[in-house]
């Protein structure tokens, strides 16, 4: 129910901005707990193209304070890792190098990677 509400509300009323296409995709991360992937086209007038804007609706920060169920959970089960060159053996690891892209770096300020990538601040 409060995935369809959280579509219409973005696809179809639009709360953001107007929407001319959307799609999506349920996951479930480890076997219990659901959350889905979401691409939406906007009008090119619309569209979110400077740090500043970016910044303003994205963060990479945790929302929740140390020391508090909600921290524990998130990073327990929702962030990825460990995996780099101390952890060879992880699923993820390819040729020394993770095919997830992780690490990232961290940024004072939300800027394009040479890859195209955004480098997100933190």
């Amino acid at each position: 129910m409060k995935m369809k509400a959280l579509l219409k509300g973005v696809a179809k009323i639009g709360w953001f901005a107007k929407v001319i296409g959307n799609i999506w995709t349920r996951e479930y991360q480890k076997p219990i707990l659901p959350h889905i992937h979401l691409l939406l086209i906007f009008l090119p007038k619309q569209k979110v193209s400077i740090a500043e804007d970016i910044d303003r609706l994205v963060s990479a920060k945790l929302p929740f304070p140390k020391n508090t169920p909600f921290f524990e959970t998130v990073t327990k089960c929702l962030l990825h890792g460990p995996c780099d060159e101390e952890y060879p053996n992880a699923y993820c690891m390819v040729n020394g190098v993770c095919k997830k892209r992780y690490l990232r770096a961290f940024s004072e300020e939300t800027t394009q990677g040479e890859d195209g990538y955004l480098v997100y601040r933190w």
